[in-house]
């Protein structure tokens, strides 16, 4: 099991964009193998490993952390994840990461008009509690897939738009965002390069503008 302060091993992919202070940036890579000391795996109420983002990562997740992982969420969290809400676990036998945070996104294919605003805000949730995993971690990077974008079936530019404008307004916290920023120093927004989310970098850029 690989521990904190471990040198990460992995791919960096490709640079797309990187915001003037450096702080947040986009990138070409695969999520399984970006280094980062966190990277957020997105999950369900019943905390499966199987990704609601990208098809297939549940097989790109347990090759990197192993089975002890899954045997990990579903002993020990076997009430489930509520909506909004995330955890972080040890990433176990991944080398890339030190932290796997997961989290449970709202499910956009079985909206209403009347609780759209309270999906919005449960996805905006998502990844406000992981920044807060994070910096309670006292992590300084953390990789963040296009959360609900796969099977909940969310738009890519309205999910991407929330994600970084949640990621932002944490960040420019009035009274807490010195404190945030003096301990996350790069957020990264991954475009898997291959398969669904080929094309995730796009909605990834608008949403930086």
């Amino acid at each position: 099991m690989i521990s904190p302060g471990t040198p990460l091993i992995g791919e960096s992919g490709s640079l797309i964009h990187r915001s003037p202070d450096g702080r947040l940036e986009i990138r070409r890579a695969i999520m399984s193998s970006f280094p980062a000391e966190a990277i957020v795996n997105a999950t369900d109420k019943f905390m499966t490993i199987n990704t609601a983002n990208v098809r297939g990562a549940e097989h790109q997740i347990i090759h990197a952390a192993g089975s002890e992982l899954r045997n990990h969420l579903h002993y020990n969290y076997h009430f489930g994840l509520p909506v909004g809400d995330a955890l972080a676990t040890s990433s176990f036998e991944a080398q890339n990461c030190w932290y796997i945070i997961h989290v449970n996104g709202p499910d956009f294919e079985s909206r209403r008009r009347c609780v759209m605003p309270l999906l919005k805000q449960q996805l905006a949730d998502c990844y406000r509690r992981c920044m807060e995993e994070a910096f309670s971690l006292g992590l300084k990077s953390i990789a963040f897939p296009c959360i609900g974008t796969g099977l909940m079936g969310w738009p890519r530019c309205e999910a991407a738009r929330i994600g970084v404008a949640t990621v932002r307004a944490w960040l420019r916290h009035r009274i807490h965002g010195e404190a945030r920023r003096a301990v996350i120093g790069r957020v990264t927004f991954l475009a898997d390069p291959v398969g669904r989310q080929a094309h995730q970098e796009q909605a990834w850029c608008a949403a930086f503008r």
